[in-house]
């Protein structure tokens, strides 16, 4: 079958057939291996309760809206983020099963930790002594290194995207419509937004991610998330023989 290429302004081309490169990939960058993680902007989802939400607070940011994406780092607002998904590990964090507020190491200023025996570790600590960790959930949450692109641009930029607690439903799905779609982690284009679903437990609505693939990345898009994917993993890409 023929390749289609959806017409942009960018260089970043998306490609609507499963295309060569991607039939051809080793299937690359779904192993859960401990990475070191960069200082990189993270892309969060905005809630009702969000301050780049709330007109009287010092983060508010004009035109943010429930559902839409926020770049922490640059303050960018998105309806919609494009991202390729490059690489996913999780990290663990524990929270207060009355207050609902997650738990914060005092002396380093952490709640987010590599590994539960990270978090055991904190609440044995002396500051920690009138904390029991029995009044906390203690759960892994889902982690995806992204690039997002910008089509006006051409450009795609590094990201982190996290999915503690309802959204680690989302990440499950996710990381299956990877898998099932073939090719490198890397190998496709993906639209992600805001939907609002509903608390079966209170009744209670809520925003979360939708996510939606959008089609295929472009052989020059693709050579950059390997590249991206090679720091993140530490692995060297075998290329097969042609």
């Amino acid at each position: 079958m023929a390749k289609t290429e959806v017409t942009t302004q960018s260089t970043l081309m998306l490609i609507d057939d499963t295309p060569d490169h991607v039939k051809n990939a080793a299937g690359l960058g779904n192993e859960n291996v401990t990475v070191s993680q960069d200082d990189i902007p993270e892309i969060k989802l905005l809630q009702k309760i969000s301050n780049e939400c709330d007109e009287s607070h010092a983060k508010y940011i004009p035109g943010a809206k429930p559902g839409m994406m926020f770049n922490d780092q640059t303050r960018e607002i998105m309806h919609e983020a494009l991202v390729v998904n490059v690489y996913y590990d999780h990290f663990w964090m524990a929270w207060n099963k009355n207050t609902n507020y997650p738990f914060v190491d005092m002396p380093t200023n952490t709640k987010e930790f590599e590994s539960k025996e990270a978090i055991e570790q904190a609440f044995n600590s002396p500051a920690m002594e009138f904390e029991d960790i029995d009044n906390y959930d203690v759960n892994d949450s889902p982690r995806h290194y992204v690039l997002v692109l910008n089509l006006e641009t051409g450009k795609a930029t590094g990201a982190i995207m996290k999915f503690p607690r309802t959204k680690a439903k989302v990440s499950n799905r996710w990381n299956n419509q990877i898998a099932a779609a073939g090719g490198d982690r890397f190998s496709a284009v993906w639209s992600v937004s805001g939907v609002t679903e509903e608390n079966k437990k209170n009744g209670k609505s809520y925003l979360n991610y939708k996510i939606e693939r959008k089609g295929w990345a472009s052989p020059d898009l693709h050579a950059k998330a390997e590249e991206a994917y090679t720091h993140l993993s530490g692995h060297t890409v075998d290329k097969k023989a042609a």
